[in-house]
């Protein structure tokens, strides 16, 4: 059982003192944290390491991330050993007072860079989804404790919020029927909800990277930042693995000074958003940009500017997995666990990959990348249950998924055939693409 218990994990071409902390291993292992039972996540061979899907994730992101940070510090071996842990941390710590130096002369440049790649990489314009980069000097972002307090709905929210029947819900509360097949509608909700969130976490995490597209801008600012930016980024995501999980889940609920926050803006009000923060100086001088949605992220260095500038983009996009009003408030009560976005942080990466494997290679062209937004709108926006199947078969790698996105995007273009002829082209929007779902019918899968 001990041998069985240890190799839960694939540490293939690790060292043997090259583990994650026991604590994960240990709800790795049981499926005791959140997305672990995920109805998206496909079924792994009896028998096999890993042993579950989540095992998996892990497994190819902890390797994944002590292989960076081996080849960036030069470091041999990565274990738990003070040694190892005080030096990695002084390699750390002069590479991020590098990075702040040689960043606080170039800090308009490096915003303008980190939106035109962005739009580049991304297919958008300002007049599809305004960004609002800001690098910030000190110590970092404050971001408000979260007073989260996981709810569990009544029968009366369940059947007035989440029922299928056009019945009144007087009638409703009589029938148990009724009141699980609601309480299921809101279950399904939040497992979709919980994967959408690790979608974004995930498409941050790759959005991170996209400095190594711009080497020969960061070479022209100074020749050092590249590798700086490589082994700071390395440093982080193993942080991530190497802290004890329930010090991580406290420190992303207590709130505090962090490297990078984000909040999505709606320019009619100039409220809402994300993380608490407290207005926005200086958004007067996007008062006339295009779009009526901004994304203001606020990072202490590139890289992280870049990581919460996709974030948010996909914050955008996912507004259209949630129900509408009340039933999307409960929805994103039950599911917004602050400590859940550790477990994002370590598997989403991976995740999203696998999905955005199974989008058409054609939407990775230059010219067609803005329809990735469009896929994604319509998959984030299909019913809890079709998400969730569909979502199944992109992570299994099954063709029959790839298909099913194909004929989405076939759609998609047809319908924007017909918007680009229509009298109004305001209703070509970014935020404000519609699509009717009712033709596909991932049900039975």
């Amino acid at each position: 059982m001990k041998k069985h218990i240890k190799e839960a994990i694939d540490y293939s071409g690790l060292r043997p003192s090259e583990r994650i902390d026991k604590k994960s291993e240990t709800r790795l292992r049981d499926k005791s944290f959140p997305l672990a039972r995920n109805k998206a996540f496909p079924d792994v061979k009896q028998g096999e390491i890993p042993s579950n899907f989540a095992e998996l994730l892990a497994s190819e992101s902890f390797r994944n991330t002590i292989q960076k940070l081996k080849q960036y510090t030069g470091l041999e071996e990565i274990d738990s050993s003070q040694t190892t842990v005080y030096t990695l941390y002084s390699i750390f710590a002069r590479s991020y007072q590098k990075i702040l130096e040689i960043e606080s002369e170039h800090k308009e440049y490096l915003e303008d860079l980190a939106v035109d790649i962005i739009q580049r990489e991304f297919g958008i314009s300002s007049d599809d989804l305004e960004l609002r980069p800001e690098l910030i000097t000190g110590d970092g972002v404050i971001r408000d404790k979260i007073d989260f307090e996981e709810i569990e709905i009544n029968n009366e929210e369940a059947v007035t919020y989440f029922s299928n029947s056009k019945k009144h819900s007087d009638d409703l509360l009589r029938n148990v029927k009724a009141i699980d097949d609601a309480t299921e509608n809101f279950n399904l909700e939040v497992e979709k909800r919980r994967l959408v969130n690790s979608i974004i976490h995930g498409a941050a995490r790759r959005g991170e990277n996209l400095f190594h597209l711009l080497r020969d801008e960061l070479n022209a600012i100074d020749p050092q930042l590249f590798n700086l930016y490589c082994i700071v980024m390395a440093y982080n995501r193993y942080t991530y693995w190497m802290y004890d999980i329930d010090h991580l889940q406290d420190l992303m609920s207590n709130g505090g000074s962090f490297t990078g926050i984000v909040k999505v803006i709606d320019k009619d009000d100039e409220e809402g958003g994300d993380e608490g923060d407290e207005g926005d100086e200086g958004d007067e001088e996007y008062a006339n940009e295009g779009s009526n949605i901004a994304v203001h992220a606020k990072a202490t260095m590139f890289p992280v500017l870049l990581h919460e500038l996709v974030k948010g983009v996909y914050d955008v996009l996912g507004m259209s997995s949630l129900p509408l009003g009340t039933a999307g408030e409960l929805v994103v009560k039950k599911a917004d666990d602050p400590r859940a976005e550790i477990w994002d942080l370590r598997l989403g990466e991976e995740i999203y990959s696998r999905i955005m494997k199974a989008y058409p290679k054609e939407l990775f062209d230059e010219q067609k990348r803005y329809l990735q937004h469009f896929l994604t709108q319509r998959f984030f926006s299909l019913p809890a249950n079709e998400f969730l199947a569909l979502a199944k078969l992109l992570l299994s790698g099954s063709a029959s998924g790839a298909n099913m996105l194909q004929s989405m995007v076939n759609e998609i273009v047809e319908n924007l055939k017909q918007y680009e002829s229509a009298e109004d082209p305001e209703e070509n929007k970014f935020t404000g693409f519609d699509f009717d779902d009712d033709d596909d019918d991932l049900s039975s899968i």
